[in-house]
C-alpha cells in the first residue's frame, strides 16, 4: 500500500517562528549597542522584548513595540511593563503608546504566506 507523500509547504509554526528570528535580527540590527531599554544596564545578550506582549498578532512585528531588554527584564519580570511604558512614553509620547495598545486588541490571523512576507522583509532590512 503506498502512502501519500507529506506536503513540503511551510507548516504555521515554522513560519511564524521564521518571521520571529527575522524581526529579532532586525531589532538587534536597529538597537546594536544600546543597553536594556527598561534598566538602562549594558549586557553582552539582550532579547528583543515586547511592550505588548507576542500573543498579540496585531503588534508581534512592530518596530516601536519592541526593544532589546536584559534577561532579568524580559524573562523575571515579566517584561519589566511599568517602566516599560514609561520609557515607551518618554520615547513616543503618550498619544502613540496608547494607539499602540488599542490597536492590540485587533484581531489578526496571518496566514503563512503573511509570515512567510514578513521575514523576507525583516532579513531584507536586517542585512
Amino acid at each position: 500500500m503506498k502512502f501519500p507523500k507529506p506536503s513540503k509547504k511551510t507548516s504555521h509554526k515554522k513560519a511564524q517562528r521564521d518571521a520571529d528570528t527575522a524581526f529579532q535580527k532586525y531589532i538587534h540590527r536597529i538597537e546594536k549597542g544600546q543597553p536594556c531599554f527598561t534598566c538602562g544596564q549594558h549586557f553582552s545578550h539582550l532579547e528583543a522584548g515586547h511592550y505588548i506582549s507576542r500573543g498579540h498578532q496585531s503588534t508581534r512585528y512592530m518596530v516601536d513595540n519592541c526593544h532589546l531588554q536584559c534577561i532579568h527584564c524580559n524573562h523575571y519580570l515579566g517584561g519589566n511593563v511599568i517602566v516599560y511604558r514609561k520609557k515607551m512614553i518618554d520615547k513616543y509620547g503618550l498619544k502613540r503608546v496608547e494607539e499602540l495598545e488599542l490597536y492590540s486588541l485587533k484581531v489578526t490571523h496571518r496566514t503563512v504566506d503573511d509570515l512567510i512576507n514578513i521575514a523576507n522583509y525583516y532579513n531584507q532590512k536586517a542585512s
